[in-house]
C-alpha cells in the first residue's frame, strides 16, 4: 500500500478538478465528468466505487479523511476529501 499512497501523493499535487463541498457530509459534486470514481481510506483500502456518475455522489462515509480517485480513459486525478 505504500506505493499506492505515494502514487496518490504525486497525483494530488497536480489537481485541476474540484470536488465540493469539501469538507462534506453525505454527498459531493465533481465539476468534471469522470468514468470512474473510487474512494479510498488513508490506508489505501477501497471503500466506495462509482461508475458513470452524474449529479450528486452520495457517499455515506464515516467522519474522516479520504482520497478520491477520479479517472477516465485519458486521465486520472486524486483529491483529498474530508467527511464530517
Amino acid at each position: 500500500n505504500l506505493a499506492m499512497r505515494q502514487a496518490f501523493s504525486e497525483e494530488i499535487a497536480e489537481n485541476t478538478v474540484n470536488i465540493y463541498p469539501n469538507p462534506a457530509r453525505d454527498q459531493i459534486f465533481v465539476d468534471q465528468k469522470f468514468r470512474n470514481i473510487e474512494v479510498f481510506d488513508l490506508l489505501g483500502k477501497l471503500v466506495k466505487s462509482y461508475a458513470n456518475t452524474a449529479g450528486p455522489i452520495y457517499l455515506h462515509l464515516k467522519t474522516g479523511v479520504y482520497l478520491v480517485k477520479l479517472s477516465n480513459e485519458s486521465e486520472a486525478e486524486t483529491k483529498k476529501l474530508l467527511i464530517r
